[in-house]
């Protein structure tokens, strides 16, 4: 028995994982119908790969996996004669990432595709490789090689296990791009979709670009291929703006916070998902959950996080959830853990708390070029000040110098928390 069974829940009402591409996915996605019909045009009507901007844990992934099972949805109903189909995979770069191992990834998830989707592609009138033999070659431990075609169309079918390099980008790549090719022969025919998650783990906007720019021919130009880029920190907005992706990439949808009038709802539709009966025990309602959503500057997956950590909390103390006592032990162990972040941040010098004030009446982010609303003469004048932020964990930011334009210094989820303790220090000393 887990802590939600206890509690009455088949799983952990406060998950932080992505919202799933499945019909109670959809149901979850609270909030962003304006988004969600806007990127199903962008991906079913355009013919650059959308891109979506916005800060980390805002719901981006979520958005993008469930409009993408919406249009699966409609490709399976008949609704549409275009047939666009999420991969299982969400895809990820880091620094150290090669960009030619990330394009067999990609192109083994294809093959994922085809074979968990074979059944809607047939019915849908679509060209697609042969599903037992897609089937068979996907769980062999043997390659086929020799200018192949599972599809039963051409070629010579050998079994001999080679494992070549030539051969990985020559007869696996080319294999698989014939069988998009062939199956969505043109845009309007549809495709997979494939979603590029948090580009700012490359760290820069220059290695977005350089990245992206790589795989430009490689994967973000293959036929069948609808592809969805995430980031924060203005790093897609950047790399999008880079000549060689001018026509590939579209301009990034803004993706901001789900309105505090939607919180009741997006609590309630959790609840009607995963209490297994009339009888559960809820650690943090809808009140509570819009007091930590508003306190840590409307973002959803922190949001959730420290609603996990009150619900372990709560149990540990021996409290047993109900509404009036629960509020108040709600607040007060904010008031501690805010207490204790702010415990941690005590080596900050006075310079620095003045930038991060500074930080907060502009809403929480910023850039260098904006060194004078902080009363420095020069962008490197303030950045010992940041760093000194930084290195307590109250702030985060890019670091690219080659476009300091679009570098971004924001509020850290315990920084936001270290404003609160702030807030109520000042209060009780007033």
């Amino acid at each position: 028995m887990t802590l939600w069974n206890d509690y009455g829940f088949r799983e952990n009402p406060y998950s932080t994982k992505a919202i799933p591409p499945t019909e109670e996915g959809a149901y979850l996605l609270v909030g962003r119908a304006g988004e969600a019909k806007r990127l199903h045009r962008l991906i079913t009507s355009s013919d650059t790969h959308p891109t979506i901007e916005g800060a980390n844990g805002v719901g981006k992934t979520s958005l993008v996996q469930v409009t993408a099972y919406i249009a699966k949805r409609g490709a399976e109903t008949k609704r549409t004669g275009q047939v666009f189909l999420p991969l299982s995979e969400v895809f990820q770069m880091t620094p150290t990432s090669d960009p030619e191992t990330f394009r067999q990834s990609v192109l083994y998830a294809v093959v994922r595709g085809f074979d968990t989707h074979y059944r809607t592609l047939k019915e849908s009138g679509l060209a697609v490789p042969d599903h037992k033999a897609v089937h068979r070659w996907l769980h062999s431990p043997l390659f086929h090689g020799g200018g192949v075609s599972v599809t039963g169309v051409g070629g010579n079918r050998s079994t001999a296990p080679n494992a070549t390099a030539g051969f990985a980008e020559d007869g696996f790549a080319a294999t698989v791009t014939q069988w998009l090719s062939t199956c969505f022969p043109s845009p309007q025919a549809g495709g997979f979709v494939c979603v590029l998650d948090n580009l700012e783990l490359l760290e820069t906007s220059h290695s977005a670009r350089t990245f992206l720019e790589t795989i430009r021919d490689s994967l973000l130009n293959i036929p069948g291929l609808k592809w969805v880029l995430c980031g924060a920190r203005g790093i897609v907005r950047s790399a999008a703006a880079s000549p060689r992706l001018n026509g590939v990439l579209g301009d990034p949808m803004e993706l901001g916070p789900i309105s505090t009038a939607d919180v009741p709802e997006l609590v309630g539709r959790r609840i009607d998902c995963y209490a297994i009966n009339d009888d559960f025990l809820l650690p943090v309602d809808d009140l509570g959950f819009l007091l930590i959503y508003k306190l840590l500057n409307h973002n959803l997956r922190d949001a959730l996080k420290q609603c996990e950590a009150f619900s372990f909390w709560l149990d540990e103390s021996g409290h047993t959830p109900s509404t009036l006592a629960t509020h108040r032990l709600l607040r007060g162990w904010l008031d501690e853990h805010a207490r204790g972040f702010q415990e941690a941040a005590r080596s900050v010098k006075p310079k620095a708390w003045m930038v991060f004030d500074k930080l907060i009446e502009m809403g929480g982010t910023c850039s260098p070029g904006d060194h004078e609303n902080f009363g420095f003469k020069t962008s490197m004048a303030m950045r010992p000040h940041v760093k000194d932020l930084e290195d307590a964990n109250l702030v985060s930011s890019t670091i690219d110098d080659r476009d300091q334009r679009r570098k971004t210094i924001s509020i850290s989820s315990p920084g936001w928390l270290v404003r609160y303790a702030r807030f109520q220090e000042k209060n009780a000393e007033s």
